[in-house]
């Protein structure tokens, strides 16, 4: 089975530029140790504080293990574009006053009621409400999220670099 989720990865890896892991809120030491493989971090918080807690936390011990990881922070389901600037500000000056780590704010995603139209249809809601508020704003995130990685200027990532961790984790244990 191992071998397997490797294969995949190592096809997902030829064919695409990013692959994504939802994780839910939480850590255990799995977690983190896959957490810690992956190059880069997209945080998503509500404004919730309950949400935010976890956001902080979670960043937190990210960053207790790796301290050279990139956080990209995204507010999601903000009722108005002010109540999700706060919030990421809010997570962005605890990281600095506490972790002394600098956060990169994509933006805040606003409440939209297409996004549980999709969820019910069960299509992307991106493709479902191309116009809608939501996945405009979105597409905004992501020129800004590509615009801010080709303008960096920074050694090359080995192709293989997530594998090697991914498989490093995988191996622990093993005899």
């Amino acid at each position: 089975m191992f071998q397997s989720l490797i294969t995949a990865f190592e096809t997902l890896q030829k064919n695409f530029d990013y692959i994504f892991f939802d994780m839910g809120a939480g850590a255990t030491n799995w977690s983190l140790d896959l957490l810690t493989s992956i190059d880069e971090i997209f945080v998503i918080s509500t404004t919730e504080p309950t949400s935010v807690t976890d956001a902080n936390s979670m960043m937190k011990y990210i960053h207790l293990r790796d301290e050279n990881k990139k956080f990209y922070l995204v507010v999601n389901r903000a009722f108005t574009n002010e109540e999700g600037k706060e919030t990421a500000i809010r997570l962005k000056n605890t990281m600095l006053k506490f972790l002394s780590k600098e956060i990169t704010i994509l933006g805040s995603l606003p409440e939209d009621p297409s996004v549980r139209k999709a969820v019910i249809d069960q299509v992307p809601f991106s493709i479902l409400f191309p116009n809608s508020p939501v996945t405009l704003t979105l597409i905004e995130m992501v020129k800004k999220f590509v615009n801010a990685q080709l303008e960096e200027v920074y050694a090359p990532v080995q192709s293989d670099s997530f594998l090697k961790k991914l498989k490093n984790i995988f191996s622990k244990g093993r005899g």
